[in-house]
């Protein structure tokens, strides 16, 4: 399926949610984590990629993306908070509903590879 933009092919997978404050639930290909992905075309790369649904919905949120339309909000309101662009090298998603399945904005949290990594082993061993 062709779509207009990138938002609306992650909206187009993900289902409705409850209320304002509920996860969006990727409904499209998941990985064994359940993690949702999208396969893409990745500027310098040769081949599409598999890219993590949560973290394109992060970079549109940052503005790494030039397509995104606040007035395109089918979801309900998103919370407008300043979003530095991610560092690809160090920056991850962290989840703050612990739903991997979920590409809500105001869910997530960047992180760097050893906060999450020590923030995941301390959720585990609580």
């Amino acid at each position: 399926m062709k779509y207009d933009s990138l938002f609306t092919r992650l909206i187009a997978n993900t289902a409705e949610p409850e209320n304002d404050q509920a996860c969006w639930l990727w409904t499209g290909k998941t990985d064994r984590k359940g993690y949702g992905f999208i396969t893409k075309r990745v500027p310098g790369k040769r081949s599409p990629a598999n890219r993590r649904a949560h973290r394109e919905m992060e970079e549109l949120m940052r503005g790494q993306y030039n397509e995104f339309d606040l007035d395109d909000d089918p979801l309900g309101p998103i919370m407008l908070v300043e979003r530095p662009a991610l560092d690809p090298d160090d920056e991850t998603i962290d989840h703050l509903c612990y739903t991997p399945g979920c590409i809500h904005p105001d869910h997530h949290r960047p992180l760097t590879r050893v906060e999450n990594t020590n923030e995941r082993n301390e959720r585990y061993r609580a």
